[in-house]
């Protein structure tokens, strides 16, 4: 009986290790692409791809949106201690704020960069409809648009989301719908940068923000043939963001599903 129970506790232990193996596996399938370095508030790095490029987990940090402008501009890094980088490196940066919330599905705030990617890079394209171009718009990803039965014209009920209790209810019109992606990409939806700052929670601006409502969550930048070059460091060391290389956190988490399906075996 003892050698029974230890078979059976045995082969429940490996089973439920090679289930997660399972859904950890899940993850690589749907991870979004956008870019090759993601700059976030600081936090693990784990937590920012998953949180960036997989929609999930609790509300992150700001980071000041005026970080990008010097990226986009081609202008060098300037810093408070005299530090600079430049930036001819970079080919995009995509501003990415979480906004809102419809049932189960995210709302990020971004601008045109998102659709107009660098040629060849992660494409997306809309299925039908039109890029939002004016206040009260949004654009859903496949699966949202699937899910919650929602067409062109359709006026779509969202409730504000900023990572506190609080919630406001208001309305946005539906111009536009993405073509699938099989990414998490197919699972939000997409309105104009300032308009989702606008709806940040007043409270958690005051109480979070040092650049009041100028503010993102992440920034998705792509870089020419993987010339990180100095940005990156200074970005790390004299700044409030921090920078991850998509592609090494990428490897981080296979190692980790890895070592689980080792187990479960």
């Amino acid at each position: 009986m003892i050698a029974i129970l230890a078979i059976a506790l045995g082969i429940s232990t490996s089973s439920i290790l090679f289930k997660l193996y399972l859904l950890s596996t899940s993850r690589f399938d749907t991870l979004a692409r956008g870019g090759d370095m993601v700059v976030a508030g600081k936090a693990g790095t784990l937590d920012i791809l998953l949180g960036s490029l997989n929609l999930e987990g609790d509300y992150p940090a700001f980071i000041p949106r005026k970080l990008a402008d010097p990226l986009r501009s081609n202008y060098q890094i300037q810093f408070q201690d005299g530090a600079a980088a430049g930036a001819s490196a970079v080919q995009s940066v995509i501003p990415f704020l979480y906004y809102a919330r419809l049932n189960d599905f995210r709302g990020i705030g971004t601008d045109d960069n998102f659709l107009n990617r660098p040629a060849g890079r992660d494409p997306i394209s809309l299925k039908e409809g039109h890029w939002f171009s004016a206040p009260g718009e949004i654009v859903l990803g496949a699966t949202v648009a699937e899910k919650e039965g929602l067409r062109l014209g359709d006026s779509a009920v969202l409730q504000s989301w900023s990572g506190d209790a609080s919630r406001t209810t208001f309305s946005a019109k539906v111009v536009g719908v993405l073509n699938p992606t099989r990414t998490a990409w197919d699972r939000a939806f997409y309105a104009p940068l300032p308009e989702a700052q606008a709806a940040i929670n007043g409270d958690v601006i005051q109480q979070r923000s040092i650049w009041q409502r100028d503010v993102v969550n992440y920034l998705l930048v792509y870089v020419a043939n993987d010339q990180f070059g100095s940005v990156e460091s200074l970005i790390n060391q004299r700044s409030v963001g921090e920078t991850v290389r998509v592609a090494h956190e990428l490897e981080r988490l296979k190692e980790v599903t890895e070592q689980v399906k080792r187990s479960g075996f």
